[in-house]
C-alpha cells in the first residue's frame, strides 16, 4: 500500500480508518449527520454509562444544514466538549458543490483557529463515491458517486486550501478518502486515489454481505476479512 500514514480510528459500529504502526493515537466515536444538536450528542456519547472514551466524531461534509456554504455548527461543540474530529467533505455533487465544501473548511479555520485545528484528526475527501459510482453501486441503486480522477483533484484542493488558509496552520493535518474495502481493491483508477491520499478509510460492512454467511457468530470474521484485504491493496 502506497499512502505514507494510515490513521487509527474506530468507529461505534464501522471501523473507518485502518490503524499504523507509527501512530500512537486510536480515536473512538461516533458517525453524526448534520442538522442535529451537537453539543449534547457529543456529550451524551462521552458520558454513556458503562462506557469510556468516545471521545470523536466522524463528519460527512463541512456545511451546516441550511447553509450554502457556512462551517458546521459541529466545530464549536466539538471545542467546547474537547471532541476530536475526522472532517468530512462531500464530494458526489460536482465541483461547484465541493467548492462550497473547501469554503466552509477555510471560514472554519479562519473562524475557529488553532483550537479548532487542534482537534482534527483528518480530514476525508468523500465516502464510498468510487462504490455509488461502481457498476455494484449503480445496480443497488445508490446515489450518485463520483470518480477516482474527481476524487484526486478534490483531494489536491483541499491540501491547497490547508496551504493558503490563515497562515497553513492546518496544512499538515492529513488527508485521505473513505470508500468500501472492494474498491480499494479493485476500483477503476484506484492506484491513483492511493498515491493521493495520506491515510486510507474504509466501511466494512458485514450485514450487507447478503452473499456471504453474515450470521452475527461471522461478522468478525468478515470484518477481518475486509479490513486485511484493504491493508493488502
Amino acid at each position: 500500500m502506497t499512502p505514507s500514514h494510515l490513521l487509527a480510528y474506530a468507529l461505534s459500529l464501522f471501523l473507518t480508518i485502518l490503524p499504523i504502526p507509527t501512530s500512537t493515537t486510536i480515536y473512538k466515536g461516533f458517525n453524526y449527520g448534520s442538522g442535529i444538536d451537537f453539543h449534547t450528542s457529543f456529550t451524551t456519547a462521552q458520558t454513556l454509562v458503562g462506557t469510556s472514551g468516545f471521545s470523536s466524531a466522524r463528519l460527512y461534509t463541512m456545511i451546516d444544514a441550511n447553509t450554502t456554504n457556512s462551517p458546521t455548527s459541529a466545530i464549536s461543540a466539538a471545542i467546547a466538549t474537547h471532541t476530536t474530529l475526522l472532517l468530512g467533505l462531500y464530494c458526489s455533487a460536482g465541483q461547484l458543490a465541493f467548492e462550497n465544501e473547501t469554503i466552509a473548511l477555510s471560514a472554519a479555520i479562519e473562524a475557529y483557529g488553532q483550537p479548532f485545528v487542534d482537534l482534527i484528526a483528518g480530514i476525508s475527501v468523500g465516502s464510498e463515491d468510487l462504490y455509488r459510482s461502481s457498476p455494484v453501486g449503480i445496480q443497488n441503486k445508490s446515489p450518485p458517486g463520483d470518480t477516482a480522477t474527481n476524487i484526486v483533484s478534490y483531494i489536491n484542493q483541499t491540501r491547497a486550501v490547508l496551504k493558503n488558509t490563515l497562515n497553513g496552520i492546518a496544512k499538515d493535518k492529513l488527508v485521505g478518502h473513505v470508500d468500501t474495502w472492494q474498491m480499494w481493491q479493485s476500483a477503476e483508477g484506484i492506484a491513483d486515489v492511493l498515491t493521493a491520499v495520506d491515510f486510507v478509510g474504509v466501511d466494512a460492512y458485514p450485514y450487507w454481505q447478503k452473499n456471504d454467511s453474515n450470521s452475527i457468530d461471522n461478522d468478525l470474521s468478515l470484518f477481518n476479512t475486509a479490513y486485511e484485504a484493504t491493508v493488502a491493496a
